[in-house]
């Protein structure tokens, strides 16, 4: 479409400057008089020196909606969410227009069609309606129309490194070895961004066949962080060489039932390995910063065997339990590593119970304690639901003396909107504090989660923090004042 069209198309205010076709260079002006000036010179030259084209078709008309139109105060409701570019308040706003059976003003369609941002496109489709969806056919925003097409070949020769990765996993779903002989082609060209990208889509049909260009990168690859990737790859294929680890592995652990007038309890012993074969230098990447050699190289193996191996001697709990804790931390590191990379969610809790234990001993300051914090952190936002849950409340309850990065990465974790009794503790421990500043900091940073988080049953009615002109307060409220105006219009 002629660029001037389209800028009118949108509406004239909306233009950018200059939006014709003739080189004429204008005053400062406002667009609309910008385009008005542009589309006169157009008409000049082409009396001047072109002949007008005839015989072009006229564009479809627009159809009616018989929808009635958002009221004003709750089109502001949708500039807002606009504004802060917050996909979930937009979703919210449109699933509630789209329940009563109303549409946006026409005014509102072009700032719709202009957003970049796939979260808020996906949230604002529902809103566009026949009218946006004839406004996004004669502009031509296929996103709107749900019918952007692609050419693999051309994304694969000329688009963005996600692009590219698209292609490539189309191909793989097509024919696994040829494509597989497409990336070994474009790797040594490729920087160590692009390489760590591109091999992901080995993912897609991963067999043995790829065993071989794995073990090419993991040996001689100049990045890291792309020899760990293959790493992780080559560990998801069942076959010679994961096999030949888990065997070394068990053969270097003994499990023993003991009975006492307690029961019956599961003993670990652990010999470390002095060497390993040649054939499963593979397994090693860097050494643990808190572990000697021996001890870094069987936390890496024991991170990378699959945790279903273990699960033949006891439930996650019993094995932890009968871990020496002086002796054999590597292989609880271990366990910890495979239970993120693998996503093991029933190994999630009764680790972060293990490392709290360890926690409490040694105080904050010692390397042990620090060791089981990392740990810590990272596990807290893999918690199950209920157990993260009633951990939030808990964290809500003692704020002043909880871990900040943990009390957050646990909120963090929470899907939206949040589990009631988390809310319901927030709400309440928010209330008590008169300013910002009386709330320690992790709780602070806390309400750019909630405006969103928050059950809108449970949306306050007056405002918290009152005595309070922070940034973050105000966006708070702004953001919860127009949640209950969409749930209190649109219920």
């Amino acid at each position: 479409m002629d660029p001037l069209r389209k800028s009118l198309l949108l509406g004239l205010d909306q233009a950018p400057a200059g939006a014709g076709t003739a080189p004429v260079s204008l005053p400062e002006v406002t667009p609309a008089w910008s385009a008005w000036l542009q589309a006169g010179a157009d008409a000049v030259y082409r009396q001047a020196a072109l002949v007008p084209l005839t015989g072009l078709p006229e564009p479809a008309a627009a159809p009616k909606d018989a929808r009635p139109v958002l009221q004003p105060h709750l089109s502001a409701v949708l500039a807002l969410a606009l504004h802060h570019e917050d996909p979930l308040l937009l979703a919210e706003f449109s699933a509630g227009v789209e329940r009563h059976g109303l549409r946006v003003s026409a005014g509102d369609l072009p700032g719709l069609l202009k957003l970049s941002d796939p979260e808020l496109r996906e949230a604002a489709r529902p809103l566009l309606g026949e009218t946006g969806e004839w406004l996004a056919r004669e502009g031509g925003w296929t996103w709107a129309l749900g019918v952007e097409v692609h050419d693999p070949e051309q994304d694969w020769a000329e688009g963005s490194t996600s692009e590219r990765l698209a292609a490539l996993q189309h191909f793989r779903s097509v024919d696994a070895g040829l494509a597989r002989e497409r990336l070994v082609a474009s790797l040594s060209g490729d920087g160590a961004a692009e390489r760590l990208v591109l091999i992901q889509a080995l993912r897609v049909e991963l067999s043995l066949e790829d065993q071989d260009l794995l073990l090419q990168l993991i040996e001689s690859d100049r990045s890291k962080k792309v020899k760990a990737a293959a790493r992780e790859l080559l560990l998801e294929l069942d076959g010679p060489l994961r096999k030949e680890l888990v065997a070394f592995v068990q053969g270097h652990l003994e499990w023993e039932r003991k009975f006492s007038v307690r029961g019956r309890k599961l003993a670990l012993r652990v010999d470390l390995p002095q060497e390993w074969p040649e054939s499963l230098q593979w397994v090693f990447d860097d050494k643990h910063a808190g572990l000697g050699k021996l001890a870094s190289a069987w936390e890496r193996a024991i991170a990378k065997v699959p945790l279903g191996v273990w699960e033949i001697h006891g439930e996650p709990l019993a094995l932890l339990a009968a871990v020496d804790v002086d002796e054999d931390i590597a292989t609880v590191l271990g366990w910890t590593r495979a239970a993120l990379d693998q996503g093991r969610g029933s190994w999630s809790w009764p680790l972060y119970q293990w490392w709290a234990e360890r926690l409490r001993p040694g105080g904050k300051g010692s390397s042990a304690a620090r060791l089981a914090s990392k740990q810590i952190y990272a596990l807290a936002p893999k918690l199950p639901l209920e157990r993260a849950a009633d951990q939030m409340v808990r964290f809500l309850a003692q704020a002043e003396s909880v871990d900040p990065e943990m009390a957050l990465d646990v909120l963090r974790a929470l899907p939206m909107p949040w589990p009631e009794p988390v809310a319901r503790a927030w709400v309440g421990r928010i209330s008590r504090a008169q300013q910002v500043r009386d709330l320690p900091r992790w709780l602070s940073e806390s309400l750019k989660l909630a405006a969103n988080a928050l059950p809108p049953h449970l949306l306050p009615q007056r405002p918290l923090l009152p005595g309070s002109s922070t940034k973050t307060v105000i966006a708070f409220a702004a953001k919860v004042t127009a949640r209950r105006r969409i749930h209190t219009l649109l219920p």
